[in-house]
């Protein structure tokens, strides 16, 4: 039987690839369906809500076709000058950032005026407990990648 060595990586790139476009088109559809009217809050589902779903499932998929191919041109020994997927990748990371918390910021507009600041606060230490949680793993990743 002939084992692709490059496999579990092309696996792995697809399930992050489809989960990412996944949630960004989730999250896209929800950011466009929430509204608040005299009844209170309501998702309003239209065609719009599945261009948004659409369009950030797009988003997602393009992140990680370009991270494949920064990959893939790292390993073919392109050189770092020539990867012009580096700079894509950096200014798309920041940007899906952005909008990540743009979302979340947008989503406040949904919330009573009275409980605006306690939504905000919680929404702050959630990031902070993110952020830490991500540099934890970075770390733990980073010592195990140090050669002995």
């Amino acid at each position: 039987m002939n084992k692709d060595p490059s496999r579990p990586k092309n696996d792995l790139l697809r399930i992050a690839g489809f989960s990412t476009a996944l949630g960004l088109g989730f999250m896209a559809a929800s950011v466009q369906a929430y509204t608040w009217d005299a009844a209170g809050l309501r998702f309003r589902f239209s065609l719009f809500t599945v261009i948004a779903f659409v369009a950030g499932a797009l988003v997602g998929w393009y992140y990680w076709r370009t991270v494949s191919q920064m990959i893939y041109a790292n390993e073919n020994g392109t050189p770092p000058e020539r990867r012009a997927g580096a700079r894509k990748f950096t200014i798309f990371s920041i940007l899906l950032f952005a909008f990540a918390i743009g979302s979340y910021v947008y989503r406040l507009r949904l919330v009573p005026s009275g409980k605006a600041a306690e939504v905000a606060e919680g929404l702050v230490m959630a990031f902070v407990a993110i952020g830490i949680v991500g540099f934890l793993l970075w770390r733990v990743v980073r010592f195990f990648e140090k050669e002995p």
